[in-house]
């Protein structure tokens, strides 16, 4: 980003996850940001792109433009993006789907807290059965600072998004945050309906349906979506998972890499 503004390079940082990643860069996007009695003008390999009031709305046009060209280029390449959380444990691979972002990004990050190596809470990418953990921060909302005894210290002095905590788990926990492409050992479905508690095995087809809808928008049809998803499966065991209780929720995963 080309920018005089320490706010607007400052704002841009909040979001930049520090994770360290396999992957060779394949293109680099040039955006230049400039003060105008209209605001800040944001342009994008010198075309216009957006005029925005705040350094707040230019760090969120850079930051989704930005994520919309690189799932684009990650599409032409045979990805496919998945709403879901990604962890290893004692080298299994698992795969967390469901839950609302809140309940994933919770298992995520006290799985990671408490010796497994975090991948990511958000959304995955996946490939020929390969499985990669798009590298964003995690998104914690208000209440998780009362559920996760380590934030507590922490908390005030966490960059913010409204009224969401914006957390780099190298940059704030010290924990590792090295990104890898792997094929799944597991996936975990998070059951919340009426009598489902602990963690029980399902087959994969009765987990296929569940993942369809964990989907981007951006993915392509779904007999494509299907098809690779499936693929995906076959090297994987499936479980659905039904807690109210953080650490139990964390327990039972942590048990499936036994």
């Amino acid at each position: 980003m080309d920018t005089d503004d320490p706010a607007l390079v400052a704002a841009l940082q909040v979001v930049i996850a520090s994770a360290e990643q396999p992957m060779e860069p394949t293109r680099t996007q040039h955006y230049a940001v400039a003060a105008t009695p209209a605001g800040y003008a944001v342009s994008e390999e010198s075309d216009p792109l957006a005029v925005v009031a705040s350094s707040q709305a230019v760090r969120d046009t850079i930051y989704a433009r930005s994520h919309r060209r690189a799932f684009e280029l990650a599409q032409l390449k045979g990805w496919m993006l998945l709403y879901g959380g990604l962890v290893d444990i004692e080298e299994q691979r698992i795969l967390l789907v469901g839950g609302g972002g809140a309940a994933r990004t919770l298992a995520v990050l006290g799985l990671g807290l408490r010796g497994a190596r975090l991948q990511g809470a958000d959304s995955v990418l996946l490939r020929e059965g390969q499985v990669f953990a798009v590298p964003r921060p995690l998104m914690l909302e208000p209440e998780l600072r009362q559920t996760v005894a380590e934030l507590g210290p922490l908390w005030p002095r966490l960059p913010r998004e409204g009224t969401v905590v914006v957390l780099d788990p190298a940059l704030h926990l010290g924990l590792p945050w090295t990104l890898s492409i792997a094929p799944l050992d597991h996936v975990v479905l998070f059951d919340d309906g009426p009598g489902a508690i602990g963690c029980r095995p399902s087959e994969p087809a009765e987990i296929l349906t569940d993942l369809v809808r964990h989907a981007a928008p951006t993915t392509p049809p779904r007999p494509e979506l299907v098809t690779e998803l499936s693929e995906t499966l076959s090297t994987a065991r499936c479980h659905r998972l039904g807690t109210g209780d953080a650490l139990a929720a964390e327990d039972a995963i942590r048990r499936l890499a036994c």
